[in-house]
């Protein structure tokens, strides 16, 4: 992950930075375009791209676990937002369903794409897209 994430005292850094931001009454412009900015990117460089699983903390020579604030900034986030929470859990709860019928759905989209050609199949893939704010 050498140039591809944050350290993790970047992490820490980064995080009291935006806290900071976040705190401010009264941000400047330049205060709240930075701390756009940097939310922005936090959430992929210091966020998505960071295991949590504590082996940060090996390395450090204070033993500071950066897994920890990850974690708890995912929960966090997660409580905003119940719905995505749910559906991770049924996900989760039911994967051994879902992944012994992924190869009858491929089957089943391959042999509508062989009856009716590639159209509708791109036209429905454009309209989930559309509906899902590029989620499906």
């Amino acid at each position: 992950s050498k140039d591809i994430t944050l350290t993790p005292r970047q992490r820490i850094t980064v995080f009291r930075e935006l806290n900071r931001l976040k705190g401010l009454e009264s941000a400047t412009p330049d205060e709240a375009a930075r701390l756009a900015t940097m939310s922005a990117a936090y959430e992929y460089d210091g966020q998505d791209t960071c295991a949590a699983d504590g082996m940060c903390q090996e390395k450090c020579p204070v033993k500071i676990n950066t897994g920890d604030l990850i974690k708890h900034i995912r929960a966090e986030e997660m409580k905003e937002a119940p719905r995505a929470s749910a559906t991770a859990k049924w996900l989760a709860d039911n994967f051994s369903i879902i992944n012994s019928n992924v190869p009858r759905f491929l089957n089943l989209v391959s042999g509508i794409h062989g009856v009716v050609g590639a159209a509708p199949l791109e036209w429905s893939s454009r309209l989930l897209n559309r509906l899902t704010s590029n989620f499906v």
